[in-house]
């Protein structure tokens, strides 16, 4: 059976945009999470994992293949 969390994330991940009040929620769950990470231990490893992930992509993009922001926030690409 999957989590609220996780079926939420399904629904995300169709193709909708966020609403300011889902980048508001997504903030307020951020700032308690790193005042304390023990909320972490109610998700799932999976769900955890998935969370973690994706924040280290949002956080160090260029870590990752980040052509994909580059573009809509002006910033220039990197000469071959």
């Amino acid at each position: 059976m999957e989590s609220p969390l996780e079926i939420e994330a399904a629904e995300s991940a169709a193709g909708t945009q966020p609403t300011d009040d889902d980048v508001r929620t997504c903030l307020r769950v951020l700032r308690a999470i790193e005042a304390d990470r023990s909320h972490l231990t109610r998700l799932s490893r999976e769900a955890r994992r998935e969370l973690l992930v994706l924040a280290g992509l949002i956080a160090k993009p260029e870590r990752h293949d980040s052509c994909g922001w580059r573009r809509p926030f002006g910033v220039p690409t990197a000469k071959p």
